[in-house]
């Protein structure tokens, strides 16, 4: 940059030193150009070699799966190594992968494939042992992701053996419409727009009562899983809902600038305010009113069974606060579930105990009443071998009604 002109200085002095100026610019913006553009080159680069990790990280997870699997999924399933850790791969796929939205009852899984785990193009989980017979009677099955089936391959879940018990009596196709998380009001809506849109079936079954407790603990009776933070979503501004959503993005797809935000500590992290503490609910009234919420969805659907000429089967799930006598690994479980949710899971066993036979609810919570095998994978799943006798029982329900072909 040249020294100031004096004024009245000739325009020729003048032109010059503006035609000096000039190429001073040019050059100034052609280095920043090229500063962006290695900027840019060296975030690209970057780029392509953290999605490459991933890749790599990605294709070798099968081996690191075998160390990863929960000790749940292999006590289960003793002797199928294999089956465990595919098993655990799937389900860890299809758990943390994409959701789809869906009308009133909230999500659904989106399509995945793979050995023991599989979700076709409608979201629902594979069922086998169909009977491919026009004349076949349609069961459907409702819950949450015990009835979908987590901790089980896609043949082993409570809907694939009913369809396999079923089917030794008469051709019977079974159909899982059970999904992770799910309470017992988005079973109902989920049938109820089945009903609207014009199908019927012989039978429905809702199996259910865990999530009920459960988000009467942490969320509120009725309430479903993740609603507090459906709920911010919803209720934030049009730019909130915006920064969220680039945020989002760009932490799932970009790499570098995920490892950016996170070095100065601002990666998304799942909201702690999500559950409420249970030290905060008063369990006495809110689990009787998520019991009495139970009752009344299973009435709605029996109620509109009964309209439209079939069966409707609702009955109370196990876990593993029902469950006598525990193995080592189940009792370390319940040592980790907080005082306050056994408590719930308590008061909730004895209202179901009490009143449930009155509702037509079928209790299942003494059914592994001195049965020591390992056939939870958690404080609420079952192992195939633990769908089995729930099936079972479901299976003679629905064919002492008069189900039977």
């Amino acid at each position: 940059m040249t020294d100031a002109l004096p004024p009245g200085a000739p325009e020729s002095v003048v032109a010059a030193d503006e035609a000096r100026e000039v190429p001073a610019v040019t050059a100034n913006l052609g280095r920043m150009v090229l500063a962006l553009l290695l900027f840019v080159s060296l975030m690209v680069i970057v780029e392509a070699g953290l999605q490459a990790q991933r890749y790599v990280r990605d294709r070798i997870k099968g081996d690191r799966a075998a160390a990863e699997t929960p000790a749940g999924y292999r006590a289960a399933y003793p002797g199928r190594e294999t089956d465990a850790v595919d098993l655990y791969r799937g389900e860890a796929a299809v758990g943390w992968g994409p959701t789809r939205y869906v009308p009133f009852i909230e999500w659904t899984r989106a399509p995945y494939s793979s050995r023991l785990v599989n979700i076709g193009p409608d979201g629902l989980r594979r069922t086998c042992f169909n009977s491919d017979d026009a004349r076949a009677k349609r069961v459907w099955v409702f819950g949450g992701s015990t009835v979908w089936g987590s901790g089980a391959p896609d043949c082993e879940t409570i809907p694939s053996q009913l369809s396999e018990l079923l089917n030794k009596s008469g051709p019977h196709v079974v159909t899982n419409y059970g999904e992770g998380g799910f309470v017992s009001t988005q079973a109902l809506i989920r049938f109820l727009t089945l009903v609207r849109n014009g199908e019927r079936p012989h039978a429905a079954v809702f199996y259910g009562g865990f999530n009920d407790v459960w988000t009467a603990v942490y969320v509120q009776p009725g309430g479903h899983e993740d609603e507090p933070r459906m709920r911010r979503a919803l209720e934030a501004g049009p730019w909130t809902r915006a920064v969220t959503g680039f945020r989002a993005a760009v932490d799932r797809d970009y790499l570098t600038l995920y490892y950016i935000r996170r070095l100065f500590g601002a990666a998304t992290t799942r909201p702690q305010d999500t559950w409420v503490p249970p030290s905060q609910v008063d369990l006495s009234v809110e689990v009787p009113k998520a019991v009495d919420m139970y009752f009344e969805n299973a009435k709605l659907a029996g109620a509109i069974a009964a309209a439209y000429g079939f069966h409707v089967h609702s009955f109370w799930q196990p876990n593993l606060t029902n469950k006598h006598p525990l193995t080592a690994l189940e009792a370390s479980w319940l040592k980790e579930l907080p005082r306050d949710v056994g408590t719930a899971f308590g008061t909730a066993a004895r209202i179901i105990a009490d009143r449930g036979a009155q509702h037509a609810i079928v209790d299942l919570q003494a059914m592994f009443n001195d049965d020591a095998r390992p056939i939870f994978i958690d404080y609420a799943h079952l192992s195939g071998a633990g769908n089995r006798p729930v099936a079972a029982r479901i299976a003679n329900e629905i064919l002492a009604a008069g189900d039977r072909p």
